[in-house]
């Protein structure tokens, strides 16, 4: 009977042995099966930063080189306008209006547009650049009075700005009363004369 109380214990003792052994392998796979999730969501992030980074790193380059492209080809087109405005006959000035016509239409095509202000437009420093106070009765003041060159803005972030006259601010009439009781300007200055001679 002794035979069998220690079977029956080192049962027991097996069993409750291979209970905790698999606890304890379960515990160390539910760490493990954590752990793996963790790092798996963290390679996730940091590859998914990295793709964002490189894409933002690309976008940035392709618009440095077509600004780049842009920068060289834009006084080609000023000059092509130019021509244009200055020809000598009716045919060449046609003709170069089909060539700045296509020129602007593939500027277009990708996301290029002039900026073209008018006498009478607001002046706004982000896409214009003022290079000359005019005189104008007819426009107030603060306002575009002419365009010398056109700007370019791509995406709305400008290129080039466009290069205006601003009309400035009327000056004050030059006829300002005297107040009742000053002396006359003629008396001042022999005064002020009188005084530095002694």
């Amino acid at each position: 009977m002794m035979g069998w109380i220690a079977f029956g214990l080192t049962v027991v003792a097996a069993a409750a042995f291979f209970f905790v052994y698999h606890r304890r392998q379960d515990a160390t796979l539910t760490e493990l099966r954590e752990s793996a999730r963790n790092e798996v969501s963290e390679l996730k992030h940091e590859a998914r930063s990295r793709v964002d980074r490189l894409e933002r790193e690309a976008d940035r380059s392709k618009h440095s080189a077509r600004d780049k492209l842009l920068d060289d080809l834009l006084p080609v087109i000023d000059a092509l306008l130019l021509a244009r405005d200055n020809a000598p006959d009716d045919d060449a000035r046609i003709g170069l209006e089909l060539v700045v016509t296509e020129f602007e239409r593939a500027l277009n095509r990708h996301g290029v547009d002039p900026v073209t202000p008018q006498p009478g437009d607001r002046f706004d420093p982000q896409v214009h650049e003022a290079v000359e106070a005019l005189d104008d009765e007819e426009i107030e003041p603060g306002r575009i009075g002419r365009c010398h060159r056109r700007g370019w803005q791509s995406e709305q972030r400008v290129l080039r700005p466009a290069l205006v006259g601003v009309v400035k601010a009327k000056a004050p009439s030059a006829a300002v009363a005297e107040p009742p009781d000053a002396e006359p300007v003629d008396n001042v200055v022999e005064a002020v004369s009188s005084r530095n001679d002694s």
